[in-house]
């Protein structure tokens, strides 16, 4: 079994996961059922799930894990790219 503590992308993983949640506290109530959760779904996912693999015997397993880390990722980062286009949109639509 591996520690996951010392995977160098669980680590970064972790960093990410704390990031999203302080920053989507300012996020309007509303949200937290919405966007908000999928957000922080989709990074705290990325870090269990490296975390599950690591736990487990086979390298297959753990890798089957990782992959499901890095579609997390990949969720993560579409999150992040769909704040981006909506502040540009609002800056755009009522900024002169």
């Amino acid at each position: 079994m591996r520690n996951y503590k010392t995977i160098g992308a669980w680590q970064r993983a972790d960093e990410l996961t704390i990031t999203i949640y302080a920053k989507t506290k300012t996020f309007p109530g509303e949200e937290i059922f919405g966007l908000t959760h999928q957000r922080r779904k989709a990074s705290y996912s990325v870090a269990s799930n490296i975390a599950e693999g690591a736990s487990r015997e086979s390298k297959r397993e753990y890798l089957h894990f990782l992959y499901i880390a890095r579609g997390s990722l990949a969720e993560t980062e579409y999150f992040l790219n769909l704040n981006i286009s909506s502040v540009t949109f609002l800056l755009q639509t009522f900024l002169p």
